[in-house]
């Protein structure tokens, strides 16, 4: 299912008018070689960058590359969350209500899908990634059977699938880390979230079996099909073809 752009940022440049950055070192969060650096090698240090506007879309596409190297601890990609965050090593920057995809590099070396705190997982799988090498991660959120299915993939490999309810409550996004006693760096080269409202219906008879025809999102109050090409701009709806 292909969903509507709602944010793209290929980290050109730092935009303080669309992220919030906090460090807890001055000079941690910064754009080198092309990409956003959350950690620069430093102990007890912390980078936090995440999306002045929430995201409350649903279902939900997060698609971003990511690569480190170094000891620990790793960083977090944060949505459906609150205003926590955390300058704790062992955190990964990950504190507060609401979920995120923790890239974790210390002891457990793993990828996790975690809620409310860096101790609390939903699923994880271990995984080394810190080998300097970029990485693509895909995170999905739709419904299955009355609840959320949420994917985790990198580099198109399925490693996560958990079926839950989520609470959606907030709204904000974005990435967070954090070092302790040892120290690594952390890049993120990209960003793109699609999302849009998720209609169910919409079916059509197709060799004697009901299947979902395209998908629909809703647009300033109307269901549109999500190839009408419609994107979200600094938080209005705009056409991008007829």
């Amino acid at each position: 299912m292909s969903l509507p752009v709602i944010l793209r940022d290929d980290f050109t440049s730092i935009n303080l008018n669309k992220w919030e950055l906090i460090e807890q070192i001055s000079g941690t969060v910064l754009i080198e070689d092309g990409a956003l650096r959350l950690l620069d090698n430093r102990t007890l240090n912390a980078g936090i960058y995440r999306l002045i506007e929430g995201i409350d879309t649903y279902p939900l596409e997060i698609e971003f590359t990511f690569r480190g190297w170094g000891s620990a601890d790793g960083f977090t990609c944060i949505f459906y969350h609150d205003d926590g965050y955390s300058f704790g090593g062992g955190t990964k920057g990950f504190s507060g209500n609401g979920y995120g995809v923790m890239f974790d590099t210390y002891m457990n070396k793993r990828i996790s899908l975690n809620k409310d705190t860096y101790g609390n997982f939903l699923a994880y799988k271990n995984y080394t990634w810190t080998d300097k090498v970029w990485r693509h991660c895909l995170i999905t959120i739709y419904p299955e059977s009355g609840k959320d299915r949420v994917k985790v993939y990198i580099d198109d490999v399925e490693i996560i699938s958990w079926l839950g309810t989520l609470d959606r409550t907030y709204n904000r996004f974005g990435f967070v880390s954090a070092t302790g006693f040892a120290a690594m760096y952390a890049y993120i080269g990209y960003v793109e979230v699609r999302g849009g409202e998720w209609q169910p219906g919409f079916f059509a008879k197709v060799n004697g079996g009901w299947k979902q025809t395209i998908p629909y999102v809703k647009v300033d109050g109307s269901w549109r099909p999500v190839e009408a090409g419609w994107i979200k701009n600094n938080g209005v709806w705009k056409r991008l073809m007829g």
